[in-house]
């Protein structure tokens, strides 16, 4: 199995820098969607207030997670993981991977 997790947004205000990353996760979502044993993962969505901005609870500098930050990102990878885990084992195995 394999887990790609996507970027995360930077800066705490909207800038261009955010825009490019979501683009790289839109093309990368895109591409991965049909590759076998492959998920993605977006960890973007509540990082970014409604008014745009990043809070320093989240990114201290607007770039690197806070602890608490990290924690629910692993959360959200270990349900992930969990789920994909539960679907590995539910279906038949296939020689040919």
């Amino acid at each position: 199995l394999c887990l790609l997790q996507g970027l995360l947004p930077r800066g705490k205000d909207p800038n261009q820098l955010r825009v490019k990353n979501a683009q790289v996760n839109e093309l990368v979502k895109e591409m991965v969607k049909d590759v076998s044993n492959t998920s993605y993962l977006d960890v973007d969505p509540g990082f970014v207030n409604s008014d745009g901005t990043i809070s320093h609870n989240d990114m201290y500098d607007y770039l690197h997670l806070t602890r608490h930050a990290y924690s629910s990102v692993c959360q959200a990878i270990h349900a992930r993981v969990q789920q994909l885990l539960a679907e590995a084992a539910s279906d038949p195995p296939n020689p040919g991977i």
